[in-house]
This record gives C-alpha cells, sequence and structure tokens, in this order.
C-alpha cells in the first residue's frame, strides 16, 4: 500500500509518523513539509542554487518598511501557508499600504514574507515526474494565462524559442530532484524580459497547468503519478498533438 496526497495543505507531521511506522508515503513527509510553507520552500530552492526571485521574512511593520526599501515597489507580500490560487498574496504599490495589505492577509502573527516583484513576459510550468527510484522525465513546457489569481488557460506546448524551454526544463528538474519521493509535481516559473526562468513555486501533486496531459499525452499526469508513486515504469510524456489548449472552467461557489 502506498499513501499519497491530493493536495500539501495536510498534516505534515501526521505523515511522518506514519513513515515511522512503516507506511509508504509519496511524495516524502519531509517534502510536504517543504512545500506547505512558501518561505521555507524558497529557503530550500535558494540553498540548492534555484534561481528565485529575491524574499524575506516579515514580522513587524519596520521589517517590511524595510524590506520596501530594498526590493523596492510594487512588492509582493505572501503568508507562508495555506497560499495557492491566488489566496494568501497581496501587493504594495507604496509604503503607504503595507498596514493594509498586511491585514488582509491576517496579520504579521499569521506568518509573511515578501518577494521582490518580478516583471515577466510570460508564466511557464513543467509537469516533473519521479519515480521511486529517483528517475525524472519532464513533460514540454507549457504557458499558463491567469485570470483572478487562478490558472484559466494552459497553452501546450509554450510558444517560446527551443533554448528557453530547455532552461525551463533544467531549473524544473533540478528542483524536483532536490526532494525526496515520487510523484509528480509542477514546477510554475516566470520567464523574464531577460531571459531568466525564475521558480516561482512548487505543488507536489498533479496540476492545474497538466489537466491537458489527460487527452494530448501518452500518459496522463494522473497515470503519471499512480506509476510513480507505485514503483512502475514512468510512461512516455510525449504529446501525441501538434499542440493543445486546456480552459479551466470553474463553478460558482455556493452562497
Amino acid at each position: 500500500d502506498v499513501l499519497t496526497v491530493e493536495i500539501e495543505h495536510v498534516d505534515a507531521v501526521a505523515l511522518e509518523k506514519l513513515e515511522k511506522q512503516g507506511v509508504v508515503c509519496e511524495p516524502k513527509a519531509s517534502t510536504i513539509a517543504i512545500i506547505q510553507d512558501k518561505y521555507r520552500q524558497k529557503g530550500h530552492f535558494s540553498k540548492f542554487g534555484i534561481p528565485i526571485a529575491d524574499f524575506v521574512e516579515v514580522d513587524t511593520l519596520s521589517s517590511i518598511e524595510n524590506a520596501g526599501e530594498m526590493f523596492g515597489y510594487p512588492l509582493m507580500v505572501k503568508s507562508k501557508r495555506l497560499a495557492y490560487d491566488g489566496r494568501g498574496n497581496a501587493v504594495a504599490h507604496n509604503k503607504e499600504e503595507l498596514s493594509s495589505v498586511v491585514s488582509s492577509l491576517g496579520g504579521f502573527e499569521h506568518g509573511l514574507y515578501v518577494e521582490r516583484w518580478t516583471p515577466f513576459a510570460k508564466e511557464l510550468s513543467v509537469i516533473v515526474a519521479r519515480s521511486r527510484d529517483g528517475c525524472t522525465v519532464c513533460y514540454p513546457v507549457v504557458e499558463t494565462i491567469h485570470k483572478d489569481n487562478i490558472c484559466h488557460v494552459v497553452e501546450a506546448p509554450a510558444q517560446i524559442p527551443e533554448k528557453m524551454k530547455k532552461l525551463a526544463t533544467s531549473v524544473a528538474e533540478k528542483a524536483i530532484k532536490s526532494l525526496e519521493g515520487a510523484g509528480v509535481f509542477a514546477v510554475e516559473l516566470f520567464l523574464t524580459n531577460d531571459n531568466q526562468a525564475l521558480l516561482n513555486e512548487v505543488a507536489p501533486r498533479p496540476h492545474n497547468s497538466g489537466h491537458h496531459t489527460i487527452e494530448a499525452c501518452y500518459t496522463s499526469q494522473y497515470e503519471q503519478h499512480l506509476r510513480a508513486i507505485l514503483g512502475l515504469p514512468l510512461g512516455d510524456p510525449a504529446m501525441k498533438a501538434p499542440a493543445a489548449i486546456m480552459y479551466n472552467i470553474l463553478g460558482e461557489d455556493e452562497v
């Protein structure tokens, strides 16, 4: 038996206890713990030389004001935990907005950090599968187009030069090899105006940016995830169509 997760916002301590009892958890509890804390995630990837935007922890008004002076404005302010699909992120356009932005994210006691604003040409994603023996395969790089901070459209493959595709894939693969455990991982990146590929964040699971693989690739991200965590040979990630577009259709929230 193998235990896996649908989303990273679970009790990583409980997963670690299960591992000590002999339960196979994929990805590993250590990886879930790193990824579910965005500040810790940034520190981990920085330690392994993965290119990311400058970031710093903030816990007082003076510390976030100092960060604004250091990084300039606009300034991206983020919650360390429970941040996804635009939740837990806010932008301060000037020093006067800092207090209201902090309050909108639950205050400093909620756990906050800031990032230098990254002007980007495109947002990219690479789905990386890693087997239990450490082998990896990467799906073709896609471009993600967001609406209201949520992935709205995915264009596969990304319409970027081959050199940039190789760079994005290299960054994504290096990031996943720095983590423990098997499964499918989504690596979100910024392609900057000066042709850098900066890692934004990683999701340790099948992802919106990989839904097109269900019909457009020889192996869907869901089949690939099962193959990876069960120790089966990884499938072919190549596209079986020249191109594909995925529209992410979301239902209305109940009132």
